[in-house]
């Protein structure tokens, strides 16, 4: 009976998973990431350091999120 309620949660959490990846839409958010990214070698990037800094917060935000979805993906 344990083993069949175990069974039965990992397809619910299966099939939440796969829902869950239609709204990680990877390629916005490595086009959206890559534009930030082009952002920090602008020559007056540092000129304003709280917008630079927010930008830096958003890149990290992407990586967190990537490598999120890439530990799933490789379990």
């Amino acid at each position: 009976k344990e083993i069949y309620h175990i069974n039965e949660l990992f397809e619910l959490n299966k099939k939440r998973y796969t829902e869950l990846q239609v709204y990680f839409d990877f390629k916005k958010i490595l086009k959206e990431k890559d534009e930030l990214e082009k952002l920090t070698l602008e020559s007056d990037f540092w000129n304003n350091p709280n917008i630079a800094k927010n930008i830096l917060k958003e890149i990290t935000d992407f990586d967190n999120e990537i490598n999120f979805w890439d530990k799933i993906d490789n379990k």
